[in-house]
């Protein structure tokens, strides 16, 4: 069940759903929106990946940066430019991130009802992408995390790597299985909640999350 707030925010939930790349985030997300809706509840839908300060790059170059390859002076120029890219994203998505809670809240006071902010990915699948590349410290990390509004209920919608490769296919096998353990190292340290979506209908997987938000269950349509 989702934690109560302290009563300034106890108006507003916000959930969000994390996980590798053909996991169902974003069906599950407009599934959950739509949800709240038919219970009259207001709802803020968000997707916060991105990397609008670094959109001054090219393409080519922002898939360079923080690549760190190479050795002597070349390798730690890499290293620092990837570094410093690595804190302009984590910066740009945590400001999105407060401003998604602001207008929350205030969604929540303006209709005097209960508003719902619903993240497609939140600011924890951006920490376990940057933990996977070794791009900053593990206490840089953490530290960056805490200065983040965190959501109530962040749900890890878990994926067999070799299933997640063939809805997604674009990296070798490798790159799903770190990813995975990456990201099953991240639930247990930031207390997520996990729901398998392997092999399962996305009917069960939307009546897990129903669960898990205790919201009144019903017949569960197919999302």
């Amino acid at each position: 069940m989702v934690e109560e707030w302290p009563q300034l925010a106890r108006r507003y939930r916000s959930v969000a759903l994390v996980g590798m790349d053909g996991s169902g985030k974003s069906t599950m997300a407009e599934w959950l929106r739509q949800r709240l809706k038919e219970q009259r509840k207001s709802v803020l839908l968000v997707h916060p990946f991105g990397r609008k300060l670094l959109s001054f790059l090219p393409a080519g170059s922002r898939s360079r940066v923080g690549a760190g390859a190479g050795s002597g002076r070349a390798g730690w120029a890499g290293r620092r430019l990837g570094q410093l890219a690595a804190v302009v994203e984590l910066t740009d998505i945590a400001a999105y991130v407060w401003v998604a809670h602001i207008r929350s809240f205030a969604l929540a006071q303006r209709t005097g009802g209960e508003a719902w902010l619903v993240s497609d990915r939140s600011f924890d699948d951006l920490l376990v992408k940057h933990r996977r590349l070794r791009t900053l410290s593990a206490r840089s990390l953490t530290r960056a995390r805490r200065l983040v509004p965190a959501a109530q209920m962040t749900i890890w919608l878990r994926t067999e790597p070799e299933i997640a490769m063939g809805r997604d296919g674009d990296f070798a096998a490798d790159y799903y299985q770190e990813l995975h353990a990456t990201y099953a190292s991240a639930a247990q340290q930031y207390g997520w909640n996990i729901v398998d979506t392997s092999n399962r209908s996305r009917a069960a997987v939307a009546a897990d999350i129903e669960c898990l938000l205790g919201l009144s269950v019903s017949d569960v349509r197919e999302p």
